[in-house]
């Protein structure tokens, strides 16, 4: 016998947004560690525009939320959150790269310096933990957990 739960629900795109935003933070954060922790700066190029790092991580964000959306709505699991965290990771790139050029600097010294100096892995790292957490928050059910004793209708 199968039973119908009705219509799927849309998906959520507050929690994708809440997502988004402690993606962008860790990016940022975790620059920052990996900037003292490794004494270089994400990016090493002179006269180098401070957009092309909110390019790259604008970027990474959107690519980031489109993925996590449609994980959303199709219930996706680790699998969903590893490939958002690489496409946010390419993206990432390609935003930095592309910043880059418009900014008269050498675009393929920027993007070697981010990927030789272990910047990239922070973007995967963080893509990867808070899509996991944002999929992992949206198949739950809102309710609160209770072990099967606690059951308040079952009263002696």
């Amino acid at each position: 016998m199968t039973t119908n739960d009705g219509p799927p629900s849309p998906p959520s795109y507050t929690l994708a947004a809440l997502g988004a935003v402690v993606f962008a933070s860790l990016i940022i954060t975790g620059d920052a560690i990996t900037s003292v922790l490794t004494e270089t700066n994400p990016i090493e190029v002179p006269n180098a525009s401070p957009l092309i790092p909110v390019v790259g991580i604008a970027a990474a964000v959107v690519v980031w939320a489109i993925v996590v959306i449609r994980g959303i709505s199709r219930r996706g699991s680790i699998g969903t959150a590893t490939i958002a965290a690489l496409l946010a990771s390419l993206a990432y790139l390609a935003g930095l790269f592309i910043s880059s050029l418009g900014s008269g600097i050498a675009a393929t010294a920027v993007v070697t310096g981010i990927i030789m100096n272990g910047y990239i892995l922070v973007v995967v790292i963080a893509g990867v933990v808070t899509a996991a957490a944002t999929l992992a928050l949206s198949r739950a059910s809102g309710k609160t957990p209770q072990w099967p004793w606690e059951n308040e209708t079952d009263d002696e």
